[in-house]
């Protein structure tokens, strides 16, 4: 599945391709919807906003464009 992380990555690597680019994921109200892709597992503490019209841009900020909640990360981490 796709994370927020995932997410912003994603439309990274869609905004590098030459031409016309579409990034198509799984919507399906209630469960499956940009907010709670963007939620899963409570790792961002910003958000990849959409428009009314349904587009999106890629975040601009440093590295991934968005902002990591560390305390969130720590549980998933291994070692």
């Amino acid at each position: 599945g796709m994370s927020g992380i995932g997410l912003a990555a994603a439309l990274h690597l869609a905004c590098t391709v030459p031409g016309p680019t579409w990034l198509e994921i799984m919507y399906e109200p209630t469960t499956r919807t940009v907010e709670s892709y963007q939620m899963l597992g409570g790792v961002l503490e910003s958000k990849v906003w959409i428009d009314r019209d349904g587009f999106v841009a890629a975040p601009d900020g440093p590295g991934l464009g968005v902002e990591i909640n560390e305390k969130a990360i720590e549980k998933y981490s291994v070692g």
